[in-house]
């Protein structure tokens, strides 16, 4: 168990350099395709075995549409076309300082407080 998070440290660093390499075979959009498709058969396959059921409620469905869009669409088409425009590194960090630069932004912007656990996190 404690070498979970190393496996998954590691796993999630080579990742970058391996999407760089077979972005030079597949199209961003094929990549993105087979990757996040392959990963939503899998969950299915999984809900399914455990019985979860899949559906939320009606009420959840906007918020999960626009999410999704967003969150997992957008991110992903976006990452996959920064790493064919820059080197993996500049887009490995830009991606995950992300975070950091929405804070400062909804601070500066939104007029959102910016507690201690906050500008400890940040």
């Amino acid at each position: 168990m404690r070498l979970i998070p190393v496996a998954l440290a590691l796993f999630w660093g080579l990742n970058w350099p391996a999407v760089k390499i077979i972005l030079s075979i597949f199209p961003p959009f094929t990549l993105r395709l087979l990757g996040l498709g392959s990963g939503a058969v899998l969950l299915l396959l999984l809900a399914r075995a455990k019985r979860v059921p899949l559906l939320p409620p009606s009420e959840s469905w906007r918020g999960i549409i626009v999410g999704g869009l967003l969150a997992v669409a957008a991110f992903n088409l976006l990452v996959a076309w920064a790493q064919l425009s820059t080197s993996t590194s500049r887009a490995a960090v830009l991606t995950f300082t992300m975070p950091m630069m929405s804070a400062v932004l909804a601070w500066a912007v939104l007029g959102e407080r910016l507690d201690r656990r906050r500008a400890l996190a940040l």
